[in-house]
C-alpha cells in the first residue's frame, strides 16, 4: 500500500483524517482510534471543543464525498471487491486530493502569513507634506518620519520557483477581481504610530487575502 506524504500540522482536518486512514493497517477505525492516531501523528488534543468539532466536520465531509464509509461506530476506506479498477481509481483519487490539499495548506493557507511592517528608513522631516499611515495626521517639519514597507500580500502571491521580472521589482500582475497588480507598499508614519499602522495594515491584509485566496488556488493549484 502506498502511503501519501504526511501533511503538516497546519493542514486541514480532512487531510489528516485521510492520512491516518491510509496509514493504518486496520481495515476500519473506531472514532477513539482515529482520535488516538491523530493525537500521535499531529499532537492534536481533543479536550478542545473546537478540535472535536473540526474532526466531526472532517469525518462528515469524507463520508459525504465517498472517501470514507461509516460502518456502525467505525469508519473504513471504501473498497469494491467486484471491481479492482474502481478500487484503484478511488485510491488514486485520495492520493491526488491529499497532495493538492497539502499544497493549498503550504502555499495558500486560510489564514495568510502576515509578516508585519518593515522599517526602510527614518529621517527628520524637513517639510510638512507627508501624511502618517497610522494616525492619518500630518508629519510636521522637525518630527521623525519613518518609512515602512508592507509586502505580506505580495509575498503570498510569489510561489517557489517564480522568477518573472515582477518578483525582483516587488510586484505581481494578476487578473483577479479588484486586483490587477499586487506589490510592496511603502508609506510614512510617525515614529510612535507603528503599532496603529501595523493594526490597520494587518486588517487590510486579512480582508484582501480572503478576497483573493480562492482565485489564487484556482489559478495556480
Amino acid at each position: 500500500q502506498i502511503i501519501p506524504k504526511k501533511p503538516s500540522k497546519r493542514a486541514s482536518a480532512v487531510s489528516k483524517v485521510v492520512f491516518v486512514m491510509n496509514a493504518s493497517n486496520e481495515p476500519k477505525l473506531s472514532l477513539p482510534k482515529i482520535k488516538k492516531e491523530l493525537a500521535d501523528h499531529f499532537d492534536m488534543s481533543f479536550e478542545d471543543h473546537r478540535t472535536r468539532n473540526s474532526l466531526k466536520k472532517a469525518l462528515k465531509t469524507c463520508v459525504d464525498d465517498g472517501r470514507l464509509r461509516k460502518v456502525g461506530a467505525s469508519y473504513e476506506s471504501p473498497t469494491n471487491d467486484d471491481d479492482d479498477d474502481a478500487d484503484n481509481d478511488g485510491f488514486d483519487y485520495d492520493v491526488a486530493y491529499f497532495e493538492r490539499e497539502n499544497k493549498i495548506e503550504q502555499l495558500c493557507p486560510v489564514r495568510g502569513r502576515w509578516r508585519g511592517l518593515f522599517e526602510v528608513k527614518r529621517k527628520v522631516s524637513n517639510t510638512a507634506r507627508a501624511i502618517c499611515g497610522g494616525c492619518d495626521g500630518r508629519i510636521r517639519k522637525g518630527e521623525v518620519q519613518v518609512t515602512v514597507s508592507d509586502d505580506s500580500l505580495f509575498r503570498m502571491l510569489v510561489f517557489p520557483g517564480d522568477a518573472h521580472e515582477g518578483v525582483t521589482r516587488g510586484y505581481v500582475e494578476c487578473s483577479y477581481p479588484g486586483f490587477d497588480v499586487v506589490g510592496r507598499k511603502r508609506f510614512n508614519i510617525h515614529e510612535e504610530c507603528k503599532g496603529e499602522a501595523t493594526r490597520l495594515r494587518k486588517a487590510v491584509f486579512d480582508r484582501d487575502w480572503q478576497q483573493i485566496r480562492q482565485h489564487v488556488i484556482q489559478d495556480r493549484l
